[in-house]
């Protein structure tokens, strides 16, 4: 994503989500649970004009058993 359009979705965040930008991807920490959090899929796909998918952590891990 574009980091300008990351800045300008970063500023809008204003609840306890973490969120980072790392080469192409975006992290987020949801300390209260994703579910109750304002920052979605489809918002961040508006605001960075791109197609976004989610995994929480255990599917990440998941995954990289399967990989490794």
């Amino acid at each position: 994503p574009d980091p300008e359009r990351f800045r300008e979705m970063r500023a809008e965040v204003v609840g306890t989500e973490m969120v980072k930008l790392r080469d192409d991807e975006i992290f987020v920490h949801y300390p209260g649970g994703a579910a109750a959090s304002r920052i979605t899929n489809s918002l961040v796909e508006r605001r960075l004009g791109t197609r976004v998918t989610a995994r929480n952590w255990n599917t990440v891990l998941k995954i990289r058993d399967r990989v490794s």
